[in-house]
């Protein structure tokens, strides 16, 4: 009898009277062999000295999907990433002890949660399913009569036997793992911002900047559920420990932002629950942008910049939305001195045709265009009431008493901003720091 084998199998939660289906597969051409847990495996031994490959059904029953009636474990296996990736994978993803590792001798490591008792089986390809999608692990794996490799024997391409490496004696509740495994979000489509170009498809977050004005702090969080939800869905599903370590704040913090938000309207419902030790996640379902500016009571959006998850934590949020508002009151003053510019060589060269005139003029930053909040202004020294900027800050026009009264702040306040720590020593947005030229303005 097969040790490794054995000690997997009743890790499945088999006893010596169960049946057990195995199959043997060499070349596409496939060997079936069924035994009693405590029976003599000859077919299994020739299969190993033939070189064929020893799998066995997980949830047993029988060789056909239709079958199989019971769900005894969930599990997954990944080919694109290290072994030792894989070991501690489930860490990342915030899962409990596997049950069972096996290493199959190959270039994968195969985990398995064993249920306390087998669940019927549309519970278990449902949450099988969901558990293959939320770990981006091999879709294939799952089929209620599923063969995984069987530990104990040889795997042919590397003569190492699949090998047990890690086992627990924890085994887990359908409800337990099903409260664990996040659903899959739909398929829906992003509503699109304000006036934007609706085929322009966006990598980052969408910032509406005046949005921060009504809603404070807590849109952080907004945008970090918007960022997860990548289908556009209106919902999304983390752990408050991760957007903790991703946003820079306490877990404490997010969940004061959870109950702020609540109130305030970001979202329209969350739900909250403690997994086994894996901390606290999070269902949430986020209100639209649409609805928190109609609540705000804007009659549009104003600037709206695409930005990354990098740009917002932290409290980087509120010098993101003074940005914002400092390059849409430049762009708007760029565009107009354009058209006056135009004016002028139409006067001065006596040019009658507009179309003429512009190709001799600057280019300008039409005021339509999404706002690349990819490079935002850097501040090298500051002395009395002058700042040595990098070239990046376009300071044309736009003056700090025009975006306090966007903003709904003081002067003060956006002078800080403009001159805030953050830029001193490197910006909130990255690969920016390496600017090194050197102009001059002076605060007003």
């Amino acid at each position: 009898m097969n040790i490794q084998a054995k000690n997997f199998l009743k890790k499945l939660g088999y006893t010596e009277s169960d049946r057990l289906y195995f199959r043997g597969i060499k070349n596409r051409r496939a060997y079936k062999a069924d035994y009693m847990l405590g029976e003599e495996w000859g077919e299994l031994i020739e299969w190993e000295k033939n070189q064929r490959n020893v799998y066995v059904v997980v949830n047993g029953g029988g060789y056909e999907d239709k079958e199989v009636a019971q769900g005894r474990a969930i599990f997954y296996e990944h080919d694109n990433i290290s072994k030792d990736e894989q070991l501690d994978l489930w860490k990342k993803l915030c899962l409990p002890q596997p049950t069972i590792q096996v290493d199959t001798g190959g270039k994968s490591i195969h985990n398995y949660w064993v249920f306390s008792q087998p669940i019927e089986i549309e519970q278990w390809k449902e949450l099988q399913a969901h558990l293959l999608e939320f770990s981006q692990a091999d879709r294939k794996n799952k089929n209620p009569a599923r063969l995984m490799r069987l530990p104990g024997f040889a795997h042919p391409e590397s003569d190492a036997k699949a090998t047990i490496i890690s086992q627990s004696e924890k085994v887990y509740s359908y409800e337990e793992l099903r409260q664990i495994v996040p659903v899959p979000t739909l398929k829906n489509k992003v509503p699109a911002l304000g006036n934007q170009n609706h085929h322009y498809k966006p990598e980052g977050i969408l910032f509406p900047s005046r949005l921060f004005q009504h809603y404070k702090n807590p849109l952080a969080l907004w945008l970090y559920a918007r960022h997860l939800d990548k289908e556009g869905s209106g919902q999304a599903i983390f752990s408050l420990q991760s957007a903790a370590k991703s946003l820079n704040f306490s877990v404490q913090t997010l969940k004061g932002w959870l109950c702020q938000g609540k109130k305030s309207g970001l979202w329209r419902y969350y739900d909250t629950s403690q997994i086994l030790g894996s901390g606290t996640w999070v269902k949430l379902f986020y209100t639209s942008s649409h609805r928190l500016a109609a609540d705000a009571g804007l009659t549009d959006f104003g600037p709206v910049a695409e930005i990354s998850l990098d740009d917002f934590c932290n409290h980087r949020l509120t010098i993101l939305a003074t940005e914002i508002e400092l390059q849409e009151l430049q762009k708007q003053s760029k565009f107009a001195a354009h058209c006056e510019a135009i004016a002028a060589i139409q006067e001065k060269l006596l040019i009658k045709k507009v179309s003429k005139a512009k190709k001799l003029a600057p280019k300008p930053l039409l005021p339509e265009e999404i706002i690349p909040a990819t490079k935002m202004a850097r501040v090298l020294w500051r002395s009395g009431c002058k700042l040595g900027v990098s070239e990046g800050f376009l300071s044309y026009g736009a003056s700090q008493q025009g975006v306090a009264d966007r903003r709904g702040v003081c002067t003060k306040t956006v002078q800080r901003h403009l001159s805030n720590y953050y830029r001193c020593t490197g910006s909130p947005i990255r690969d920016f720091r390496k600017c090194s030229s050197v102009n001059y303005i002076a605060l007003r």
